[in-house]
């Protein structure tokens, strides 16, 4: 939404993520889940705010034949590593190797590489320096070791696997620690125990931290032991301070 006082950018999110103003709305997922007190689906409820806008973003994937309605995969491709773009007899093309390779960012650049070429500016390149945010996918050394943290209020099965995969694609045969969990009065969608559980058995992480929730699992009979070193509280601040500690700190398998 463009800032009419200073000519800047205002980027604003409400508690459903659309607010229906500006020139261009962006679906980014169509995943489904009941709000407003279980009464009412977020999906359709996105879909009517944003007709309001000019013209319309749908993120690769999403299905959604109206006219105002652009698809983001028929403006950029994205193959391997590099993402190449096509707009209003423009094209040109950039790469980002180390995110490219994770659905989850790579659609998000995609998107926003499609939005930039919607606006009238070549995607920046930015885009191919990006990298991955504190609790989303970020990886980071430590020591002989390697830090692995999907943390994060939009966590969940999928994107904490391909977490780990992304940690050993990139540094192979390292021990790897896995931070996992997040608050689930702020994940609309659920990253449930069983869940959190079914990943770190199914990936086999080295040692692994445990956030907010997810350390109740320490604390249910019924749960196996996990390799779990310890837990945090749900603080960002504390998990990300956490993150520095040296791998003898850790506790492993």
């Amino acid at each position: 939404m463009a800032v009419a006082s200073g000519g800047g950018w205002l980027v604003a999110e409400q508690s459903i993520g659309v607010s229906g103003m500006g020139d261009l709305g962006i679906l980014t997922s169509d995943e489904d889940y009941l709000c407003a007190g279980g009464k009412k689906h977020a999906r359709e409820i996105k879909k009517e705010m944003l007709f309001s806008c000019d013209k319309i973003l749908a993120a690769p994937g999403i299905v959604w034949d109206r006219e105002q309605v652009l698809h983001a995969e028929d403006i950029v491709c994205c193959e391997g590593t590099v993402c190449s773009w096509s707009y209003d007899g423009k094209k040109g093309a950039f790469n980002n190797p180390p995110l490219l390779v994770l659905p989850a960012y790579r659609n998000a650049i995609q998107t926003a590489a499609a939005a930039a070429c919607i606006l009238g500016y070549p995607p920046p390149d930015s885009l191919s320096e990006f990298t991955a945010l504190p609790g989303r996918l970020q990886l980071k050394r430590n020591g002989s070791s390697v830090v692995i943290d999907d943390a994060n209020s939009g966590t969940s099965q999928q994107t904490a696997t391909e977490a780990v995969r992304y940690a050993r694609t990139l540094l192979p045969g390292s021990p790897l620690t896995l931070v996992i969990g997040a608050e689930a009065e702020n994940i609309c969608e659920g990253f449930f125990l069983a869940d959190i559980k079914q990943v770190i058995e199914t990936t086999n992480p080295d040692s692994v931290i445990l956030v907010g929730d997810a350390t109740r699992m320490m604390r249910t009979p019924a749960v196996p032991p996990l390799p779990a070193c310890m837990s945090l509280p749900s603080k960002r601040e504390k998990s990300m301070h956490t993150l520095n500690l040296t791998p003898e700190s850790l506790c492993s398998r």
